[in-house]
């Protein structure tokens, strides 16, 4: 059995007691899957792991999404040749630092943003899995909020405000944000936007959760400006420092969490100096998506 320790008031743990090297098997899975349900975000160290690995061990929850990079520019631009692996990197195809005029570095800037992966996608990401193979010596930590847990802070007129909105969720949002502009335009036609409910109950906890990305652009039945104030607001109140895990990275960690109930951002380090190497899988969302998502027009 493992043991689960928490690292926070509200929310995360650490898991010991399991080798992910090793094939899981289902009763493993369930443990841990209920781990999840409760904490949200879970901590695993010491655990070196190979790109199959990493896979197998993610599998064992679903079924994986082709990461954005090899939708938009194609496996042969990953170092790794293995289109559900996303690179959370500064390394080039070549295994060096990028060089400070690659575009790509933008994709990697709009990671510092408050963000669940894929709410922009009609199959949203589910869980995710993130391995640490390389490290900066300072920065470079992976803040985690979760969205129940500021659902439960709202007061009263706040959740009869939002009853029922729905926002517009786009990846041209996000990396509109970093001034990506062309890779903005082309996600437009590669990931046209998805509209998703701003509160809904979490499938595994019970509870009610927000549901808060970067992505989100507006807020469908609102003005431009009203709908951008009341994200704003949400956003604000969510990640307030109290509601803030931080985890700061060592080679061999994994670290997996809960996308339908928690944002995330990556904190700066110094990208043209230090080599930073994470790896990450993202299981999809497929089950009872029809009353939350839709195309948006």
């Amino acid at each position: 059995m493992i043991r689960v320790e928490p690292l926070h008031p509200l929310f995360a743990a650490e898991v010991f007691g399991v080798d992910l090297a090793r094939p899981p098997s289902a009763a493993l899975i369930a443990e841990i899957a209920e781990a999840l349900d409760v904490h949200a975000v879970l901590v695993f160290r010491d655990q070196p792991l190979t790109s199959d690995q990493q896979v197998a061990f993610s599998e064992g929850f679903g079924v994986l999404e082709e990461t954005v990079g090899a939708a938009l520019k194609g496996k042969a631009s990953s170092r790794l040749g293995e289109p559900r692996i996303a690179e959370v990197s500064n390394l080039g195809p070549d295994g060096a630092i990028r060089p400070p005029e690659d575009r790509w570095r933008l994709m990697q800037r709009a990671n510092g943003f408050w963000h669940t992966d894929s709410s922009f996608k009609p199959q949203w990401g589910k869980i995710s899995f993130l391995s640490a193979h390389e490290c900066p010596a300072t920065g470079g930590e992976t803040e985690f909020v979760d969205l129940r847990a500021a659902h439960d802070a709202l007061d009263d007129a706040t959740r009869t405000e939002i009853a029922g909105l729905k926002a517009a969720h786009s990846m041209a949002r996000s990396r509109g944000l970093v001034g990506y502009d062309e890779l903005a335009a082309e996600a437009v036609t590669r990931f046209p936007p998805v509209v998703q409910p701003l509160m809904r109950r979490h499938p595994g906890s019970g509870r009610m959760s927000l549901y808060l990305a970067s992505h989100a652009s507006h807020v469908l039945g609102l003005s431009p400006e009203r709908g951008r104030e009341l994200l704003d607001r949400l956003t604000a109140l969510a990640t307030t420092p109290p509601m803030i895990f931080q985890h700061g990275w060592k080679v061999g960690d994994l670290v997996m969490w809960d996308n339908r109930c928690t944002m995330h951002r990556g904190l700066p380090y110094d990208d043209l100096n230090e080599r930073r190497d994470m790896r990450r899988t993202t299981v999809v969302e497929t089950q009872d998506i029809a009353p939350f998502v839709e195309m948006a027009s």
